[in-house]
């Protein structure tokens, strides 16, 4: 599969998961594209990682790593390569542990 179309997925659920960290930034960032007027941060964070799934299906991406033929039984192994993988600190500092990824590979799933 290729990288951009599993950050694709998987970017709602990162939002999701990670929403303790930067829900200023993520709230900030739903109130600029327009999906939320929200004035409550955990409020504009689900509206964007909504908005991001809204965005995704409309222009026909794939929603969950099942409708591009992941295996379930493959998320450990994906679950570690991500923890081993460099980008990790950048696109979830304090977030990279191995159960965090797995919970948000299992959410895409």
């Amino acid at each position: 599969m290729h990288h951009g179309l599993a950050n694709a997925i998987a970017l709602p659920h990162v939002i999701r998961f990670t929403r303790r960290m930067p829900l200023r930034v993520y709230a900030e960032l739903a109130r600029a594209l327009g999906v939320s007027s929200s004035k409550y941060d955990e409020e504009a964070t689900e509206a964007l990682a909504k908005g991001v799934t809204d965005l995704s299906q409309r222009v026909g991406l794939p929603l969950r790593y099942r409708d591009v033929g992941v295996p379930e039984d493959d998320l450990p192994a994906i679950a570690e390569l991500a923890v081993t993988d460099g980008s990790i600190v950048y696109t979830a500092p304090g977030h990279g542990s191995r159960s965090w990824c797995s919970g948000v590979l299992k959410a895409a799933w």
